[in-house]
């Protein structure tokens, strides 16, 4: 409170000398004048002759006093409103109010967590939930004959060496999954398992009814968000579901069908809020997603090594100046304050989870969700 009342203080501060400033130069803007007051007036000393004076009529520069006083005027307004916007930002609740409060130092196993079993299995989940993860990240599809599987790709290939889409198989027709497959957020790292079945949403809905699960949906097709936010509601999972997806237009398409449902931020309404944040709009704009789920520029750049044909441009500047951009505290704590949940995916390297932590978030994506755990009941436990 004392932070905040200083805050105020200053705020009212810089009011109070724009408006002092403003009137000072254009006193009519509320005060009335006595009278016109004369100009160039020769006052002769004890009776002095004037024959040799004459006075010029004054000529008064309109434009320039116009212009003088838009110019104030702007300077006037931009200081109120990053006087409002700074307020605002460090204060939202006095114009927001908060979703609800966030959680924190949650543990979410991403694809089930595919570091430890194969992804996207019941295995998996059962797992994560076993060693104490708090959050089932998961991949939704939809097969030829219309049932919702949990699955990421595409293509089979990657995960069962099939070449097929999996929108062209029969839910009993789809293959296994290989028998050791790569973590794609920790390059050399394979992982392997008993459960190589791909298992429906319904199943994995059954199997742990009062799981927080995090749901992206990998297709903007409104028969699998339809069907997805279906079950959601014969399941009763509404405030312990949030669906991502990285496609705005499911975004969207998700708010239509159920302006209830929890929704994390689509691709281009991550950078809406970056570009709102640093313009000093965000603190005025009303926020409809939940939760701000985003990748760590540092670890994206790092995975995936800039090509030949990249530009100079591309491969010294964008990685660190997006990274600068996104990775903002005070950006997360403002988010945190009204209610919206920051994730970062996929941390699976103790520096990586120290620089989030350092940002002042603990909602952490990750492959390995019982290392997590253990570090942080070695960090929190002090």
């Amino acid at each position: 409170m004392s932070t905040f009342w200083l805050t105020l203080a200053a705020v009212c501060l810089i009011l109070y000398v724009a408006l002092s400033l403003t009137f000072l130069f254009y006193p009519n803007l509320i005060h009335k004048p006595k009278r016109i007051p004369r100009s160039q007036q020769v006052i002769a000393h004890r009776g002095a002759p004037q024959h040799h004076l004459q006075a010029r009529s004054p000529r008064v520069n309109t434009c320039e006093i116009m212009s003088t006083f838009w110019l104030t005027l702007a300077v006037v307004c931009l200081i109120l409103y990053v006087a409002l916007s700074l307020t605002f930002l460090f204060y939202p609740n006095l114009i927001h109010k908060p979703k609800r409060i966030p959680r924190s130092q949650q543990v979410i196993a991403h694809r089930g967590g595919a570091g430890e079993c194969l992804e996207n299995t019941e295995e998996a989940f059962d797992n994560s939930v076993k060693v104490g993860a708090t959050i089932l990240e998961m991949d939704v599809r939809l097969t030829r004959d219309g049932k919702v599987v949990v699955f990421h790709d595409v293509k089979l290939q990657r995960a069962c060496g099939d070449n097929r889409r999996i929108s062209e198989c029969h839910y009993k027709d789809l293959p296994q999954l290989k028998k050791t497959i790569p973590v794609t957020f920790y390059k050399g790292k394979e992982t392997t398992g008993k459960d190589r079945h791909i298992t429906l949403l319904r199943k994995v809905f059954e199997r742990f009814p009062d799981v927080l699960m995090n749901i992206d949906i990998k297709e903007n097709n409104e028969v699998l968000i339809n069907k997805v936010i279906d079950m959601i509601e014969e399941f009763e999972r509404e405030k312990i579901t949030i669906l991502a997806s990285s496609n705005d237009n499911v975004v969207k398409r998700c708010c239509q069908k159920d302006d209830k449902v929890l929704l994390a931020f689509g691709k281009w309404g991550v950078m809406m809020v970056l570009l709102a944040f640093y313009t000093g709009l965000l603190p005025f704009l009303r926020l409809r997603e939940d939760v701000f789920e985003i990748i760590m520029p540092s670890l994206c750049f790092r995975m995936f090594t800039p090509q030949p044909d990249d530009g100079w441009l591309q491969k010294k500047w964008f990685p660190p100046l997006f990274d600068m951009l996104l990775m903002n505290r005070l950006l997360f704590r403002h988010l945190k304050a009204r209610g919206i949940e920051v994730y970062i995916f996929v941390l699976n390297q103790e520096e990586d989870v120290n620089r989030a932590l350092r940002y002042g978030v603990t909602n952490i994506m990750t492959d390995y969700p019982s290392w997590l755990v253990e570090f942080y009941k070695k960090i929190f436990s002090h």
